[in-house]
């Protein structure tokens, strides 16, 4: 009988324990998960570029944070009210978090030689793809900096045939494969414009 109590007493510690490991990992492990995720299941060898916007992780990280939330309120919940099938709603609200980590891990956007694949956020793992003579025009945007007011290349931003703006960053990996990209764009008669003049 005492073991009973004891195991009973010592249950609602372990949820909290557990509840605070969980959430304090939720700040760094989705970009390790929504990392390993993308390198085994969606990379190759034949993609010039693949990236993940930061919106990806931080829809996986409301996931995961959601799930030491529901953990802690089912301790105060039961610790007060006793409430029958409480671990039943515990569940079924933790199984609430399921569509932001799906969403979150399947988020990403690659460019290879047929043209630019983007998977958003509101979908599950569809991929778009808009090929290289299906752009309409593409947008190199400069923004100023507000600290000493000096002029930087910011993003690409790809319009497709649809008007759907795609950004993206202007980072090393970009950089990159920008010489590939630009040559892409000029075989297929895409207009490059920029708005250096006007930042």
């Amino acid at each position: 009988m005492s073991n009973l109590v004891s195991n009973t007493e010592k249950r609602p510690v372990l949820v909290v324990t557990w509840a605070i490991i969980l959430f304090v990992s939720s700040f760094f492990m989705p970009y390790v998960i929504v990392f390993l995720i993308h390198n085994s299941f969606f990379q190759s060898r034949e993609q010039w570029l693949f990236e993940a916007p930061g919106s990806g992780y931080l829809t996986f990280m409301i996931g995961m944070i959601w799930i030491p939330i529901v953990m802690i309120l089912h301790v105060i919940i039961q610790s007060k009210y006793k409430v029958k099938y409480m671990r039943l709603i515990s569940m079924a609200l933790i199984s609430l978090s399921i569509p932001f980590l799906l969403l979150g891990a399947t988020h990403y956007y690659y460019i290879d030689n047929n043209g630019l694949h983007f998977n958003e956020l509101k979908t599950f793992n569809k991929t778009s793809t808009y090929e290289w003579s299906s752009l309409k025009e593409v947008k190199q945007v400069y923004a100023e900096r507000k600290e000493d007011g000096s002029v930087y290349f910011d993003h690409y931003e790809f319009i497709t045939g649809d008007n759907k703006q795609i950004i993206i960053p202007y980072e090393v990996g970009l950089r990159n494969v920008e010489a590939h990209i630009l040559e892409k764009l000029k075989e297929n008669h895409v207009k490059v414009s920029d708005n250096y003049l006007d930042s």
